[in-house]
Protein backbone atom coordinates (compact mmCIF):
# COMPACT_ATOMS: atom_id res chain seq x y z
CA UNK A 1 0.00 0.00 0.00
CA UNK A 2 1.02 3.48 -0.77
CA UNK A 3 -0.16 6.65 1.19
CA UNK A 4 -0.56 10.16 0.03
CA UNK A 5 -0.88 13.04 2.74
CA UNK A 6 -0.70 16.32 2.78
CA UNK A 7 -3.04 19.58 3.45
CA UNK A 8 -5.93 20.52 1.70
CA UNK A 9 -5.78 20.96 -2.15
CA UNK A 10 -2.30 20.04 -2.23
CA UNK A 11 -1.96 18.06 -5.51
CA UNK A 12 -2.62 14.47 -3.42
CA UNK A 13 -4.97 13.13 -5.74
CA UNK A 14 -2.83 13.78 -8.98
CA UNK A 15 0.16 12.63 -7.19
CA UNK A 16 -1.50 9.80 -6.73
CA UNK A 17 -2.42 8.70 -10.48
CA UNK A 18 1.32 9.70 -11.62
CA UNK A 19 2.43 6.98 -8.96
CA UNK A 20 -0.51 4.83 -9.78
CA UNK A 21 0.90 5.77 -13.59
CA UNK A 22 4.69 5.03 -12.81
CA UNK A 23 3.79 1.56 -11.37
CA UNK A 24 3.46 0.54 -14.79
CA UNK A 25 -0.27 1.24 -15.30
CA UNK A 26 -1.60 2.34 -18.80
CA UNK A 27 -5.32 2.00 -18.27
CA UNK A 28 -7.45 5.32 -16.07
CA UNK A 29 -7.16 3.68 -11.95
CA UNK A 30 -10.22 2.79 -10.60
CA UNK A 31 -11.07 5.27 -7.72
CA UNK A 32 -13.19 5.13 -4.59
CA UNK A 33 -14.41 8.29 -3.72
CA UNK A 34 -14.62 8.60 0.34
CA UNK A 35 -17.74 10.66 0.03
CA UNK A 36 -19.57 7.94 -1.18
CA UNK A 37 -17.80 5.04 -2.08
CA UNK A 38 -18.84 1.08 -0.73
CA UNK A 39 -16.95 -1.08 1.28
CA UNK A 40 -16.62 -3.30 -1.77
CA UNK A 41 -15.81 -0.56 -3.86
CA UNK A 42 -12.47 0.35 -1.57
CA UNK A 43 -11.38 -3.87 -1.99
CA UNK A 44 -11.69 -3.25 -5.48
CA UNK A 45 -9.72 0.09 -6.28
CA UNK A 46 -6.66 1.25 -7.26
CA UNK A 47 -6.63 4.63 -5.61
CA UNK A 48 -9.07 5.38 -2.67
CA UNK A 49 -8.82 9.23 -2.69
CA UNK A 50 -10.50 11.55 -0.11
CA UNK A 51 -10.39 9.19 3.15
CA UNK A 52 -11.20 11.54 5.38
CA UNK A 53 -14.65 11.76 4.07
CA UNK A 54 -14.77 8.10 4.56
CA UNK A 55 -13.72 8.74 7.94
CA UNK A 56 -16.55 11.60 9.00
CA UNK A 57 -19.28 9.13 7.16
CA UNK A 58 -18.60 6.22 9.04
CA UNK A 59 -18.61 8.06 12.36
CA UNK A 60 -21.66 9.33 11.26
CA UNK A 61 -23.18 5.97 10.60
CA UNK A 62 -21.35 5.03 13.68
CA UNK A 63 -19.84 1.67 12.23
CA UNK A 64 -16.42 0.26 13.47
CA UNK A 65 -13.97 2.04 11.02
CA UNK A 66 -10.47 0.10 12.52
CA UNK A 67 -12.42 -3.27 11.12
CA UNK A 68 -13.43 -1.49 7.57
CA UNK A 69 -10.19 -0.53 7.06
CA UNK A 70 -8.51 -3.97 7.99
CA UNK A 71 -10.76 -5.40 6.00
CA UNK A 72 -9.98 -3.27 3.14
CA UNK A 73 -6.13 -3.38 2.97
CA UNK A 74 -5.92 -7.10 3.85
CA UNK A 75 -8.12 -7.52 0.51
CA UNK A 76 -6.67 -4.70 -1.57
CA UNK A 77 -2.75 -4.87 -0.50
CA UNK A 78 -1.80 -2.91 -3.39
CA UNK A 79 -4.14 0.51 -2.58
CA UNK A 80 -2.87 3.85 -2.97
CA UNK A 81 -4.75 5.82 -0.02
CA UNK A 82 -4.97 9.31 -0.32
CA UNK A 83 -5.53 10.97 3.44
CA UNK A 84 -5.13 14.33 4.72
CA UNK A 85 -3.43 15.99 7.35
CA UNK A 86 -5.89 17.70 9.90
CA UNK A 87 -3.53 18.22 12.72
CA UNK A 88 -1.76 21.26 12.14
CA UNK A 89 -4.72 23.36 12.08
CA UNK A 90 -6.58 25.32 14.92
CA UNK A 91 -8.24 23.23 17.22
CA UNK A 92 -12.59 22.75 15.96
CA UNK A 93 -14.56 24.40 18.91
CA UNK A 94 -17.34 21.87 18.19
CA UNK A 95 -16.77 18.64 20.47
CA UNK A 96 -18.17 16.29 16.83
CA UNK A 97 -15.11 17.60 14.74
CA UNK A 98 -12.47 16.97 17.17
CA UNK A 99 -13.63 13.56 17.90
CA UNK A 100 -13.23 13.35 14.11
CA UNK A 101 -9.88 15.04 13.54
CA UNK A 102 -8.66 12.39 16.16
CA UNK A 103 -9.97 9.95 14.24
CA UNK A 104 -8.63 10.32 11.01
CA UNK A 105 -5.55 11.31 12.42
CA UNK A 106 -5.87 7.72 14.06
CA UNK A 107 -6.75 5.80 11.22
CA UNK A 108 -4.18 7.58 9.04
CA UNK A 109 -1.15 6.61 11.41
CA UNK A 110 -2.48 3.33 10.93
CA UNK A 111 -2.47 3.67 7.27
CA UNK A 112 0.85 5.10 7.57
CA UNK A 113 2.39 1.84 10.01
CA UNK A 114 0.80 -0.08 7.36
CA UNK A 115 2.34 1.56 4.04
CA UNK A 116 5.02 0.21 2.32
CA UNK A 117 5.66 3.85 0.92
CA UNK A 118 4.23 7.65 2.24
CA UNK A 119 4.07 10.51 0.91
CA UNK A 120 3.90 14.22 2.32
CA UNK A 121 2.37 16.02 -0.81
CA UNK A 122 3.34 19.70 -0.93
CA UNK A 123 2.15 22.70 -3.63
CA UNK A 124 1.63 19.34 -5.78
CA UNK A 125 5.32 18.31 -5.07
CA UNK A 126 5.25 14.82 -2.91
CA UNK A 127 7.77 13.71 -0.66
CA UNK A 128 8.76 10.45 0.47
CA UNK A 129 8.59 10.12 4.16
CA UNK A 130 8.92 6.36 4.52
CA UNK A 131 9.62 3.28 2.16
CA UNK A 132 11.49 2.91 -1.24
CA UNK A 133 11.02 5.36 -3.92
CA UNK A 134 8.12 4.92 -6.73
CA UNK A 135 7.99 8.57 -8.39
Amino acid sequence: MIVLTGGAFSGKSLCAREIYRSLGHEEEPVVAEGADCTLEECKKADIWDHFPLWVKRGMKEERDLAAELEEILDQNPDLIVVTQELGCGLVPVDASERAFREKNGRLSCDLAARAEEVYLVTCGLPRQIKGQKTV
